[in-house]
């Protein structure tokens, strides 16, 4: 049983937008508004359907999702769907990692199916879609299956960069930021794209969705590449426009996270320290801001880490778990401080 795109519709979130165009599924996580403020366009990063997912309850026993056009701007790619049921991974579609030609700017993956076998009975079934670009061009279930769209209690947004996008968890919906909106049973907004630094583009006039809590995690890439003239103009203006709009609900603003070279010196001419202490003064100048040391929220050791910087599974799993333990302190009012 093919699903019309009025299900569709009802079963997809974390999007800005989806649209049905020539027979596609187009999904946009950015606004158009959004694209235009940061790069004048809406770009490959910006078109990745991050922390996008399709959540239903439903008796049926089989799930099949078309896609086409599934290309990443990354050295390798590689293309995965991950399904859970009642909460628990179950199942994990994925292409091995293919290699970019060296002539070439993207990886291509060939149109295909991903194949889901269901358990029996009614469950809640959640499925993430790959970190890449990508179009759907059917979803079908078993015929004669009922489908019962389903929301979340509540609705947060991250503001951040390839940390917060996932990049290396390895399996779709296992990045922290997807973690924690499980946790917290509510959807998720990530405006979060790789490479990203404080930038007062991300938040154009009248940008920001109506949330319960938003996240905001930049400052690796500032300590990396930023001048410290550069930074200290462009942070301040990035909250300056996000508190404008987010007057009351909390934000929480974690510092940057462990990584091997914290305490080297590189574009900003000083440590990831310094650049920690200078995001936590401005953000407390605000009195809905709640600032979290990252450094206390991910394991200080390499086997919990990709590359030095970026978090893998199991580090992401216990930054998702140390940041959840905060905000359940801060929002049950046994801790207001972080």
């Amino acid at each position: 049983m093919i699903l019309d795109f009025d299900i569709l519709s009802k079963i997809i979130f974390g999007a800005n937008t989806v649209e049905e165009a020539e027979g596609k599924i187009v999904i946009r996580r950015f606004s158009s508004k959004q694209a235009e403020s940061l790069w004048g366009k809406m770009t490959s990063q910006q078109k990745r359907p991050t922390s996008v997912y399709l959540e239903f309850e439903t008796d049926a026993e089989s799930l099949n999702i078309s896609y086409c056009g599934a290309v990443t701007d990354a050295q390798t790619g590689m293309l995965n769907f991950s399904l859970f049921e009642n909460g628990l991974l179950t199942s994990h579609y994925a292409l091995d990692h293919v290699e970019r030609p060296k002539e070439e700017k993207y990886v291509r993956f060939p149109d295909g199916k991903a194949e889901f076998a269901l358990q029996k009975g009614m469950k809640r079934v959640t499925v993430y879609l790959p970190l890449m670009v990508i179009e759907l061009t059917e979803i079908a279930v078993s015929d004669g299956a009922r489908i019962v769209p389903c929301k979340r209690n509540g609705k947060m947004a991250v503001y951040g960069d390839s940390i917060s996008e996932g990049y290396y968890s390895e399996v779709t919906g296992m990045g922290y930021f997807d973690q924690l909106c499980r946790a917290l049973d509510c959807e998720g907004y990530n405006f979060s794209v790789g490479g990203s630094k404080f930038r007062p583009e991300y938040i154009p006039e009248n940008s920001v969705p109506d949330c319960d809590r938003y996240l905001v995690a930049f400052g690796t890439n500032d300590f990396r590449r930023s001048s410290k003239e550069e930074f200290h103009r462009a942070m301040p203006e990035f909250f300056k426009r996000l508190f404008a709009q987010v007057t009351e609900k909390p934000v929480y603003v974690i510092l940057p996270v462990w990584r091997k070279t914290e305490d080297k010196v590189f574009a900003y001419g000083d440590t990831l320290f310094a650049v920690r202490e200078a995001i936590a003064a401005e953000a407390s100048k605000y009195s809905n801001a709640v600032v979290i040391n990252g450094r206390e929220l991910t394991p200080h050791a390499m086997a919990f880490m990709h590359d030095g910087t970026h978090p893998n599974s199991l580090g992401h799993t216990h930054y998702a778990l140390n940041l959840e333990k905060r905000i359940r302190r801060y929002e049950t009012g046994l801790n207001r401080e972080s």
